[in-house]
């Protein structure tokens, strides 16, 4: 493995090392790291509450109580069957995905 301290030829001929070269994204996938930006959370989280908000009553209910338990005490808590709680599950992701919502 090449250090990113390694000098590098460039185009115009000037000094530059090879970790100045590389894009970050490169960068991250040399290192097995990846970077994420801090405002593309707040973006997600912001996205997740408006979607959730939007929600109808019911499906928003569960939602919000799927945030902190599990499903079985979900579905014990609403008395819902596993086949209703399974379509509900669905609509939720559909709803989610209707307001730009996909890293769950």
């Amino acid at each position: 493995m090449q250090s990113f301290e390694t000098p590098v030829d460039t185009v115009d001929e000037t000094f530059a090392t090879l970790g100045g070269e590389i894009c970050d994204e490169d960068q991250n996938r040399r290192n097995q790291s990846t970077y994420t930006d801090p405002f593309d959370a707040i973006d997600e989280a912001d996205a997740l509450e408006v979607a959730i908000q939007k929600m109808p009553a019911e499906l928003r209910q569960v939602c919000e109580h799927l945030r902190c338990h599990s499903m079985s005490s979900t579905m014990e808590k609403f008395g819902l069957p596993r086949r209703r709680f399974n379509a509900m599950r669905v609509e939720i992701a559909e709803h989610l995905k209707k307001y730009g919502v996909t890293n769950l």
